[in-house]
C-alpha cells in the first residue's frame, strides 16, 4: 500500500510480479504456489513486468502452466508488459493469446485509467524499441491521479522522472541472479535492485520472482 497525499480516495495494495519464466524449469505448481502467494496480499491491482515465459512456449503448452494463474482475485484486474524473453523465437502473439485467455490485459505501449486515481502506462520491451516515443506522451495530465509506468527493463528512470511519473516498476536483472554477477548489473543500470527516488518519482527494480539459465541463486532471493 502507497499513500499519495490525498490523491487517491483510499490506499490501494499493488502487487508487482516480474520474470516468471515459465517453460521447461518452472510449471504449474510454481504457477499455483505463485498464484497463492498474490492472493495473500489482497491486491487492487497485479502488474506483470514481462518474461511470462522462459524459451520455448512448447513447455508452457504441454503443461499448460499459465492456466493456475486464472485465479489470481485482484480488484482491478491483472496488466502485463512485454520482456525480452517473450519474444523469443518470435512467437509473442502466441503468448500473449494464452495469458490473454486467462484474463491478462497486455499494455503495450498503451494507458489505461484505473479507478480511486491511478493512471497506468505499459511500455514494450527495450530491446524490441530501445527509442520509446510514447513514454512521454502517454503520462497523464491529472495531478490527483497517481502516474504509473511499467517495462520490463530498468532502462528509462530519467526519461520517466521528466515526464511526470511518481512510480516507475522494472525486473530483467534478477539481481545478477548469481553473485558476483550482481557487481556487473549494478554498473549496468541506474538501479539494478530494489527502490530510489530519481526527483519525486520512486523508482523500484524487482529481482523477479524466477530465473533463467542456471537454477541457482546466489546472494539474493525471490520475491513479488
Amino acid at each position: 500500500e502507497f499513500d499519495t497525499h490525498g490523491r487517491l480516495a483510499k490506499p490501494q495494495t499493488v502487487v508487482f510480479v516480474t520474470d516468471m519464466h515459465l517453460g521447461s524449469l518452472f510449471g504449474r505448481s510454481y504457477a499455483e504456489e505463485l498464484t497463492t502467494t498474490i492472493n495473500a496480499q489482497q491486491p487492487d491491482v497485479v502488474l506483470v513486468g514481462g518474461d511470462l515465459v522462459d524459451n520455448r512456449l512448447l513447455w508452457v503448452r504441454r503443461e499448460r502452466s499459465y492456466e493456475p494463474l486464472k485465479d489470481i482475485h485482484s480488484v482491478y484486474g491483472v496488466y502485463a508488459v512485454r520482456g525480452n524473453h517473450d519474444h523469443l523465437h518470435g512467437r509473442i502473439g502466441e503468448a500473449e493469446m494464452l495469458f490473454r485467455s486467462i484474463g491478462f490485459r497486455f499494455l503495450v505501449n498503451e494507458a489505461v485509467d484505473l479507478p480511486d486515481g491511478l493512471h497506468l502506462v505499459g511500455l514494450e520491451d527495450y530491446r524490441s524499441q530501445p527509442v520509446n516515443p510514447y513514454l512521454a506522451s502517454l503520462a497523464g495530465t491529472n495531478p490527483q491521479q497517481v502516474q504509473i509506468l511499467v517495462e520490463h527493463q530498468p532502462r528509462r528512470f530519467l526519461e520517466a522522472r521528466d515526464a511526470g511519473y511518481d512510480l516507475y516498476l522494472a525486473g530483467h536483472t534478477h539481481a545478477g541472479q548469481q553473485a558476483p554477477l550482481n557487481l556487473i548489473t549494478r554498473r549496468m543500470y541506474l538501479l539494478d535492485n530494489g527502490s530510489r527516488y530519481f526527483g519525486p518519482m520512486l523508482g523500484v527494480v524487482s529481482s523477479g520472482y524466477g530465473l533463467w539459465g542456471s537454477p541457482v541463486r546466489i546472494g539474493n532471493r525471490p520475491e513479488i
